[in-house]
This record gives C-alpha cells, structure tokens and sequence, in this order.
C-alpha cells in the first residue's frame, strides 16, 4: 500500500511549488478510521519552501476498487 502513495505524494510537491521535498518513514499503518475499507498509509514530510524547512507528519488513505486498482482518497 505505501508505494500507491508514492505518484500522489510526488503530486503533492509539485502543486504546492515546492523547491524540495523528502517524504521519509512510509508505512502501512492500519485501517483508515476515515475511508472505509482503505489503509492508513503514514510518512514524514520535509520541505523547503521560500528558504525555510518545514518537518511534519502526514497521512493518506489508500483503497483498493473492485478491480484491484490503488488508488488514494
């Protein structure tokens, strides 16, 4: 499940601009308590944005459809 997260996080860092972001600590971390029937997929973020750096936690669902897609909600 963590690596269907990895094109939405990519996506993540170009829409927000970032000038560089690492996404570190990516794990599967159970059922999701928001989207029923996917996984909680956890990681940690560091980006840099206008000459600072920012660490924080972050989280997506990721869900699996009839057809055996992954996608994140």
């Amino acid at each position: 499940m963590p690596s269907a997260a990895e094109p939405a996080l990519r996506g993540y860092a170009k829409g927000l601009g970032l000038k560089t972001v690492s996404f570190g600590n990516i794990a599967a971390a159970g059922p999701s308590t928001v989207t029923p029937g996917a996984t909680k997929v956890t990681f940690d973020v560091t980006a840099q944005v206008a000459g600072r750096t920012w660490h924080y936690p972050g989280a997506v669902a990721v869900r699996k459809s009839a057809r055996g897609a992954l996608a994140v909600h």
